[in-house]
Formats: structure tokens, sequence, C-alpha cells
């Protein structure tokens, strides 16, 4: 059984793919993920990790660009994420993706790219500009 629980693999670009993506999902324990900049990552590996790694408080998803609202929303009824960064996740999430990132109740904060223009009254709550 594996108890990691910090895995940071920023910047490690094509070299990480989907493949160890889901393979990072089998540790549950993780509460840390830094993915931030692995272009090869797509929807698969956010939702199985919402799936399976129930204790995650910290996302970073920084520069993956492949990442949709299809991925993110995965994690809407997630117990435990307290923080998520999609900054540089353009053009693949957009402000309505955000929508069922509400009902997670844990979640404190959304790092997003001020590309997305939102209407800042309705996710005040959670966003982050950088």
């Amino acid at each position: 059984m594996c108890v990691l629980e910090l895995l940071n693999l920023e910047y490690c670009r094509v070299h990480i793919t989907d493949v160890a993506g889901v393979a990072i999902s089998k540790c549950p324990t993780l509460k840390k993920l830094n993915l931030g900049w692995l272009v090869s990552v797509t929807d698969n590996t956010v939702v199985t990790l919402a799936q399976s790694c129930l204790d995650l408080e910290i996302l970073d998803l920084r520069g993956c660009w492949r990442v949709t609202g299809g991925g993110i929303g995965a994690f809407s009824g997630h117990k435990c994420l307290q923080t998520l960064d999609l900054y540089n996740c353009v053009p693949g999430i957009t402000v309505s993706d955000l929508e069922p990132l509400l009902k997670c109740r844990s979640l404190k904060s959304i790092l997003v790219d001020p590309r997305l223009r939102l209407t800042l009254s309705r996710y005040s709550k959670f966003l982050e500009f950088i």
C-alpha cells in the first residue's frame, strides 16, 4: 500500500502522461500533488485522481492545458480539496467550468488565469488571480 502524501512532478513536461497519472491515483493517501506544466496530462488523470485520492487537499494543474471542465468537474463533490491551481489552463478551462466546483464545500481557493475575465461577484469567494 502506498503511503505517499506529497508528490511534486512539476516541469517533467511530456515525460509524464495519463498512464503515470492513473498510476499516481493508486496512492490514496496523497494530500498535495503538483502536476504543473505536465502538458500530456488530460481529464483522464484528473477524473481518476478525484475518484481515488479522497484525501487530496492541494492539486496544482498549472499549465496543464489539455485538462478541461470535464476533468475538474469531477472534484465537485470532493470532501478534502482546498486549493486548485488552474493558472494557464486556457483554453481547456472556461468560466462555466468553475460552476460545478462551487459544490465542493472544502474548496477555499482556485487560482485561475486572468484571461478568463470572470464575473467576480459569483466566484470571488474562491478565486485568486496571479
